[in-house]
């Protein structure tokens, strides 16, 4: 019987979608809307199909949110970090060989990005039926989105004779577009494909034979694993498109009948968002009042901000706690442009957000100058900080919520709300939550540094 392995890429920054996505954590792991983040949504696509086994490629630094996100499912996950960001031929590679080696050279890998919204689950599912069949051919398939306008944002595939690809056509102009929706036979290029793991490995060794050499000399024996970095820097950074896909003959399509949005910018989003009657569409979940104002977007992450509008036509505007992006609709191409700037002048907000989420739970940075930082911290339930110290600062921990087991400096304390204790420097310390409830604490830091690397770790039951 033929075993059906999900291959999940969620290892992209998304910059596009900045400044809510950012490389600390990036556009798998945003809400868009109140159903839960890209990855869980993908996930969530799986559950009506023949799935036991997953393969999650992602960033070792996402290690987290995606064991997060996929211990919620019934699904076997299997997880493969890359040391550093390269694009799609080669983990995909990685992949296949995984598969190859504990599920079988005909085990059927389905591959899908981490970004898309797809709403018609049932219509996905039997898509998804029909690519295998024709994977079990020894074809190589890519899904193909029929194109319901002119777009230019995405790549287009031409097709020929018995859906075979003729041609991958790049990213058109708005003319040469309109001719392909006219011609027929065209379809936007989702970047979803369905094949056996040997048939990808055999086409990556013909089509890209440098790609191959190095997937060849990664050991994909363990179950979870971390790519080892010497290997995988010689790795070329090329996507799957380019390597084998637009090389092959041996490519068929599989036309999509559901709906699909790619997320890869603000515009895209706003296809998806609320729309009122005068064009404007944005977040139900956030609280706006929009007067004299139509054809805008807005997108905020705040819970506990207002934010109102006057006689504004055509704009984007996205909110976070720490960055607030105002832009005509018709330039969001250049929101690359913003981050690249604030890439070179080294600023945080590329990289991350004032909430920053832990394998523990998270800390949200309230307060912050040269010489004390305020940050409220909640640990999930039956979880715990590393037993650390720190060589600069000081902190304070008021509980506000919750029982905390806190260790200082070999003293064990139990804090109930409105309880305190101090952290000397040097003090080694920790924080549990022994409790089938989140604790909430209030930390105060102190001192002459305050970045994040002041932390020396003595044990962590997270392996950092």
């Amino acid at each position: 019987m033929t075993k059906i392995i999900p291959v999940i890429l969620s290892g992209g920054v998304g910059s596009r979608l900045w400044p809510v996505s950012r490389r600390k954590r990036p556009k798998p792991f945003m809400w868009v809307e109140d159903e839960g983040n890209l990855l869980n949504r993908t996930l969530n696509r799986l559950n009506g199909l023949d799935v036991s086994d997953i393969i999650s490629v992602s960033n070792a630094d996402y290690r987290f949110f995606v064991e997060r996100t996929a211990s919620d499912f019934k699904f076997n996950n299997h997880l493969i970090l890359e040391p550093f960001g390269k694009s799609t031929a080669g983990a995909i590679g990685v992949s296949a060989k995984y598969a190859s080696e504990h599920f079988g050279d005909d085990a059927i890998l389905v591959v899908l990005p981490s970004d898309h919204i797809i709403k018609d689950i049932k219509s996905f599912e039997t898509v998804i039926n029909q690519a295998v069949k024709v994977a079990n051919t020894g074809k190589l398939v890519t899904l193909g989105i029929t194109p319901t306008k002119a777009h230019t944002g995405y790549g287009y595939i031409k097709t020929g004779k018995n859906n075979l690809v003729e041609s991958f056509v790049e990213k058109p102009d708005k003319k040469t577009a309109e001719k392909y929706i006219a011609d027929g036979g065209y379809y936007w290029n989702a970047g979803m494909f369905v094949f056996t793991a040997k048939t990808y490995l055999d086409e990556l060794q013909k089509n890209a034979t440098d790609v191959f050499d190095v997937v060849n000399k990664i050991d994909t024996h363990k179950k979870n694993f971390l790519i080892n970095e010497q290997i995988f820097k010689n790795m070329p950074d090329i996507s799957i498109d380019y390597a084998v896909m637009e090389k092959s003959k041996n490519v068929a399509v599989v036309p999509a009948t559901f709906d699909w949005n790619d997320l890869g910018s603000w515009d895209s989003v706003t296809e998806i968002l609320k729309q009122d009657e005068n064009g404007n569409s944005y977040r139900e979940v956030s609280d706006i009042i929009m007067k004299d104002t139509k054809n805008t977007t807005i997108f905020s992450t705040s819970d506990d901000k207002l934010i109102a509008t006057i006689g504004l036509d055509h704009l984007t505007i996205v909110e976070t706690r720490d960055a607030v992006l105002i832009a005509d609709s018709n330039k969001l191409q250049g929101v690359k442009d913003i981050v690249n700037e604030l890439k070179l002048k080294k600023h945080q907000v590329v990289d991350v957000h004032r909430t920053e989420h832990r394998p523990w739970g998270t800390f949200t940075i309230l307060e912050e100058s040269e010489k004390y930082k305020v940050k409220q911290i909640m640990v999930l339930p039956q979880q715990k900080l590393s037993l650390q110290s720190h060589k600069h600062r000081s902190e304070h921990w008021v509980v506000v919520f919750g029982v905390a087991t806190v260790e200082n400096n070999g003293e064990i304390l139990k804090l109930n709300p409105n309880e305190s204790t101090y952290i000397s420097a040097t003090n080694k310390h920790r924080i549990s939550n022994d409790t089938d409830k989140p604790v909430i604490i209030i930390e105060v830091q102190t001192g002459d540094y305050l970045d994040e690397d002041d932390i020396e770790r003595f044990e962590d039951i997270y392996d950092r």
